[in-house]
């Protein structure tokens, strides 16, 4: 299996908070078999397991800058091709969906110095919908402690990988669209989503965008198995999420796409 995914070779010369945008040309293309998924079948193994456990101290708040650089240029991961796409990222990915929730800005702020400058590991991976359980009191709040991070990390933006996913079908979430619920991957809700994600993350591109989950109906999150007679009318087309895809390609906002959780056939 592989996840379609676009081809675009990221930009240089940007700092965080000031990327640079460039024009590429427009690819689609499936990866031969045997290639990697998009981020969702990427062994994301727990950043905490890979490092030893995510502890923070006061003695790394001590630290020069040059030491936690060289700390983080010592640290090695082993890189995979994201598909097709051209884009390699680490076998390991920094995951953020209870920020919010379970810690401060200022404790998500410690874990990414940690992450980024002493670990050396610059792929992360959020959500509109994040934190988790989303409520409309948090929704895209990790984001926003992201967003406030890049502001001052003194990390350059094309140094960094950012992954994030656009909602899928849900008549719960009434919060997320500026219209309510229910959320819908069609051309409308995905601009609309890349929009809002930009804005909370103080960025003008994101690396990877991904459905969350279809748009169409698919036994997902402990749900039963597969009933056709729960099947949806309407389901937004495949062709219009790709040609939304391709706007956002073409206006530089948006360089990979892929999908998370999924079928066989929604690949």
């Amino acid at each position: 299996l592989g996840a379609p995914s676009f081809a675009q070779a990221p930009a240089a010369g940007s700092t965080c908070g000031n990327p640079r945008k460039t024009a590429a040309a427009w690819s689609f293309r499936l990866p031969a078999a045997g290639s990697p998924l998009s981020l969702s079948s990427l062994p994301l193994v727990a950043f905490a397991a890979a490092s030893g456990g995510l502890r923070i101290s006061k003695r790394s708040n001590h630290r020069t800058k040059a030491q936690r650089r060289a700390s983080a240029q010592s640290s090695t991961f082993r890189m995979r091709p994201l598909g097709s796409s051209g884009l390699m990222v680490p076998e390991v990915c920094l995951g953020t969906m209870t920020w919010g929730k379970q810690n401060t800005e200022q404790e998500a702020h410690e874990q990414l110095d940690y992450a980024v400058k002493e670990r050396g590991l610059k792929f992360m991976d959020t959500a509109e919908m994040y934190p988790v359980p989303t409520e409309a009191e948090t929704q895209g709040r990790t984001d926003k402690y992201i967003g406030s991070w890049m502001k001052t990390c003194g990390v350059p933006r094309e140094e960094l990988t950012i992954a994030t996913k656009v909602c899928g079908f849900s008549d719960r979430i009434s919060w997320v669209r500026d219209a309510g619920a229910p959320t819908r991957v069609n051309r409308e809700q995905i601009r609309e989503s890349v929009e809002r994600s930009l804005q909370r993350l103080g960025t003008d591109y994101i690396d990877l965008l991904q459905i969350h989950w279809p748009d169409r109906m698919v036994s997902l999150f402990g749900a039963e198995a597969y009933d056709e007679a729960n099947q949806r009318e309407n389901d937004v087309p495949f062709g219009e999420q790709l040609r939304a895809f391709e706007e956002l390609h073409k206006e530089g906002r948006v360089r990979h796409f892929g999908v998370s959780n999924e079928t066989s056939f929604g690949v």
